[in-house]
């Protein structure tokens, strides 16, 4: 879960100050301007702004004085103001501006010049955010990382860094959301941007499998919120709940469950209490934490439990999905996916089977617009639907080889690409099929490749449960090969 940004902060601030190093030139982007005008403009500043004298009106003796050049000077500063104002679209700034350049009152064109630009560079930024949102729903993902690129480039300011930053999380390309949530970090920000900044690099550094990053991310973003929460509770108490889960998912992963219990008990009180007063708002979010203690309950194999909370969780997705599909249609899936591996797990496995399939089902279409998101969830119900073929009570083994071989193509690709991130479920899926070829359909020669392979995949990911699980299967597959 992430938690949105309360608020944007501009950073270029153009005036005059800022009109000594960029002007609007002809072709719409913003150029450094001449040595006659930058000359010109320092001056001006130093005097109304450092000495704080009275508005300028330079004489040609004056320019002559200043520039130690030929009264050309001045004509050339003109040309180049003028060239400026030529290149102005909005005819109140321009007729502003063409009036002080007429008067001599060379400091306030300039200043007109310069809230233009601001203006306009800050307008022309939000309609390549805009046109990149477009090209998104209509699943153009190259055309809108060129504008999210564009968007930052005219205008960095934290609102389109930061937008830029969650379209490369949305497509789990996790290095390119790393360095614009860093520029967002380099940037002057208030403490719930900093925090909400902070969060949501900890999520795609958890995604990342990177722990100790992740963790120092959302202990400096809870810590903030923390304080914020203790000041305005009314305000900061949801986001205070939303990174309290990302640290309960966090522990989870790292097999520290009693920590991760702690921090998703304390977010699940507060959205159960905001969830009974504005549900339309604090649902998702209570879902979302139902979830994640249904997942808690099933690692440490409290089945009853787990099932309760992803029924309750179900639940709450469905009614969403059905007021708002395309925003909730891949939770539901997810929650679909959970409940089936509960059940699975409890061995009632036509129930299991009936989640998986509709889980699979939405993924599917998910993946059809947006396969760099969707597919790894694809490759983990198939996963899911192999195993469950293979050891239902009146197995289908062909339709579980099928199954694990469709997930294992996905998870290839995916390791390949990014390896750190992917290589734990590659690793998985290989030691599930060594020993699908050792106990139900019996390959030695399979078998022993994908344990192998596993194993030595295994040996470069950090010690996680998920990995040692994965890991103790396929030492016991080769073990048991080497006794028959």
């Amino acid at each position: 879960m992430k938690t949105k940004l309360v608020s944007a902060i501009g950073i270029v601030a153009i005036g005059v100050i800022g009109a000594t190093a960029i002007w609007l030139s002809t072709d719409g982007y913003v150029r450094i301007a001449s040595l006659a005008a930058l000359i010109l403009t320092v001056f001006i500043f130093l005097h109304q702004v450092v000495f704080k004298d009275k508005p300028v009106v330079l004489s040609k003796d004056y320019l002559h004085e200043l520039a130690g050049e030929e009264i050309a000077l001045r004509d050339k500063t003109i040309e180049d103001l003028n060239k400026q104002i030529a290149a102005m679209k909005n005819p109140k700034y321009k007729k502003a501006a063409k009036k002080y350049i007429k008067r001599g009152d060379y400091a306030k064109a300039i200043e007109i010049i310069g809230a233009y630009i601001k203006k306009y560079t800050s307008e022309t930024a939000e309609v390549y955010i805009f046109q990149a949102q477009l090209y998104i729903a209509n699943f153009q993902f190259k055309e809108a990382e060129e504008h999210y690129r564009k968007a930052v480039e005219i205008f960095p300011s934290l609102e389109n860094t930061f937008a830029a930053a969650e379209f490369y999380c949305s497509l789990n390309r996790f290095n390119e959301a790393k360095d614009y949530y860093g520029r967002c970090l380099d940037m002057e920000l208030s403490p719930s941007n900093r925090a909400s900044v902070q969060n949501n690099l900890g999520n795609i550094l958890e995604d990342s499998k990177d722990y100790p990053s992740a963790e120092k991310a959302y202990t400096e973003a809870l810590e903030i919120k923390r304080t914020l929460a203790d000041e305005y509770p009314q305000t900061y108490k949801p986001d205070l709940a939303g990174t309290l889960n990302n640290l309960g998912v966090l522990y989870q992963n790292k097999g520290e469950y009693d920590k991760a219990k702690e921090y998703y008990n304390e977010a699940l009180e507060i959205y159960r209490e905001r969830a009974y007063n504005a549900p339309d708002t604090y649902d998702p979010d209570l879902a979302t934490t139902l979830n994640n203690l249904g997942v808690l309950h099933y690692a440490r194999k409290d089945y009853e439990q787990a099932a309760r909370h992803h029924n309750e969780a179900l639940q709450l997705y469905r009614n969403l999905a059905a007021k708002d599909a395309k925003t909730y249609n891949p939770d539901l899936a997810m929650s679909l996916n959970n409940l089936g591996n509960v059940y699975y797990d409890m061995k009632r496995y036509d129930e299991a089977e009936d989640c998986f399939t509709e889980a699979l089902s939405i993924y599917r279409e998910l993946a059809r617009n947006n396969p760099q998101a969707y597919n790894p969830y694809v490759a983990t119900t198939f996963n899911n639907l192999g195993s469950l073929y293979a050891t239902k009570a009146e197995p289908d083994y062909a339709k579980a080889e099928e199954r694990y071989n469709e997930c294992l193509k996905i998870r290839r690709a995916l390791a390949a690409e990014h390896p750190q991130a992917w290589n734990p479920d590659l690793a998985n899926t290989l030691s599930n099929m060594a020993a699908f070829y050792q106990d139900h359909v019996p390959n030695r020669a399979q078998s022993i490749q994908h344990a192998e392979e596993a194993i030595g995949i295994l040996d470069q990911c950090s010690d996680t449960p998920y990995v040692n699980a994965a890991r103790d299967l396929a030492n016991a597959v080769l073990e048991d090969w080497e006794s028959r």
